[in-house]
């Protein structure tokens, strides 16, 4: 009798067995604590609510539309204070100062995500309609249960990253993936079809962005055989992938929170409720500060976490360098300069597939999920080609024999 497919993938390659299978358990769990309720929120209040775009796109990273769940913060707290201790991290470490532990990073993460979900968990409960008396008990309740949603992400991420695969990007992979589908099924007039046809662009584009690589050539000391001339330092077309405009998402929230409470503060004056009706996503003011956010991300996590500085002080220890440019100083500013061009050009071309056809929306009466479906399917093609470089790195590992 033939092996079904999973026998064979667990014979072949266990590890990769075993964390597809504990990925597959924390997806279940999280699309359960998304169908948890709020406690004594008004349900057909927010239910008939209408979409727009901005409220698509934080589905991205919510997961649920509605954000009327225990799990409506989604993974943005988590994100959001993951960049602010890479920042941290990285600003200690060109100032020359000692370099963090993971354990202490880990705990400063611990402890931004808990902040920024008690910042975020108030300005949704805010935002939410609530049954019967009191109402302040009820939002202290949501509120709590808010905070502890975004923790029990945090733990679902982080052990998900541990033991599973694509760590966040698993969670990431769910929300993009049911939006998808949900906007395919849900869609009708001749709008969709131009969407369709647009979106297939896009696939093409970010898997030639994911898999293509800029190489440059390495003159190493060690190396006086014929693979001498084969040695080079990649950079991806695209460095950082996708992971801008998931950050950029998170980073449009907080213009909002901050508008939110500066009209809180002061409820007489009237310019800050104008400018916080117009930061969406369905008008200009918006798409710029979003593509602003956009460009801002992008560069900063691509020095980040390519550092060129250690990668010039990895060449300069190590003896080599880089044929044409001198060690030291002047390989890390080539390598910066280099990094920064590749970022600009990869995330024009992202933002023109998500600004675009918001602008295109501004003069149009196309659906927003159709205006945004293009840039759902950059997203999902970039994390699935994150997730299957992460599976080909496990069955790799599986591929090897011991010698014992």
């Amino acid at each position: 009798m033939k092996e079904n497919i999973l026998f064979q993938l667990k014979k072949k390659y266990p590890t990769l067995f075993y964390k597809l299978l504990y990925t597959a358990i924390i997806i279940m769990l999280y699309l359960f604590g998304r169908s948890v309720p709020l406690y004594g929120v008004d349900h057909s209040a927010v239910y008939s609510g209408s979409w727009n775009a901005t409220t698509l796109l934080t589905s991205t990273v919510s997961g649920d539309i509605y954000r009327c769940s225990v799990l409506a913060l989604g993974i943005s707290p988590y994100m959001l204070a993951g960049i602010l201790v890479q920042t941290v991290t990285g600003l200690k470490r060109s100032n020359g100062k000692a370099k963090l532990s993971q354990r202490k990073q880990n705990h400063m993460t611990l402890l931004a995500t808990f902040f920024l979900a008690l910042i975020m968990g108030y300005m949704r409960v805010e935002e939410l309609t609530f049954l019967g008396e009191p109402f302040i008990y009820a939002k202290w309740v949501a509120l709590l249960e808010l905070i502890c949603g975004a923790m029990i992400i945090l733990w679902l991420s982080s052990r998900n990253k541990k033991y599973g695969i694509g760590g966040q990007s698993a969670l990431i992979f769910v929300n993009v993936l049911e939006g998808l589908i949900r906007t395919l099924f849900g869609a009708r007039g001749s709008g969709l079809l131009v969407s369709l046809v647009v979106s297939m662009v896009v696939l093409l584009l970010m898997i030639y962005m994911e898999n293509t690589e800029v190489r440059f050539a390495l003159q190493r000391i060690s190396i006086h055989n014929i693979y001498s001339d084969k040695n080079y330092l990649a950079v991806k077309f695209n460095p950082i992938g996708v992971m801008p405009v998931m950050f950029a998402s998170v980073g449009f929230m907080v213009p909002q929170a901050v508008l939110r409470l500066l009209c809180k503060a002061y409820p007489d004056t009237e310019v800050y409720p104008e400018i916080l009706e117009k930061m969406t996503l369905t008008s200009p003011v918006g798409i710029v500060t979003y593509v602003v956010i956009f460009y801002l991300l992008g560069l900063i996590m691509a020095i980040i976490f390519l550092n060129p500085q250690d990668t010039a002080e990895q060449l300069l220890k190590g003896g080599d360098s880089m044929i044409g440019v001198p060690a030291g100083k002047k390989t890390k500013r080539f390598l910066l300069g280099q990094i920064v061009k590749q970022t600009l050009i990869g995330t024009t071309l992202m933002a023109v597939v998500i600004a675009g056809p918001m602008v295109a929306g501004l003069y149009t009466e196309v659906p927003d999920e159709l205006m945004l479906l293009p840039s759902s399917v950059m997203i999902l093609t970039g994390v699935v080609c994150r997730l299957f470089g992460e599976m080909e790195a496990v069955r790799d590992y599986d591929s090897y024999t011991s010698l014992f």
